[in-house]
């Protein structure tokens, strides 16, 4: 998003794309923080079965997103 965000627009096209980017970034916030309230729930259910995650496999999960 910073990069988007960043990024000096050169022309017309590049600016409308820029303020629709904008507009719709509060939405993808929002679908940002529904995931890791879900990611949070699940590692908190792992976690009352004392079940162990090893450290590789939690970044591989983010590595896929």
């Amino acid at each position: 998003m910073i990069d988007t965000i960043g990024k000096e627009p050169t022309n017309e096209r590049e600016l409308v794309e820029t303020r629709d980017f904008i507009k719709d970034t509060p939405n993808k916030v929002e679908r940002q923080i529904q995931d890791l309230n879900d990611v949070y729930k699940h590692y908190c259910m792992l976690e009352d079965f004392s079940f162990k995650c090893e450290d590789n496999d939690i970044e591989m999960f983010w590595m896929q997103k």
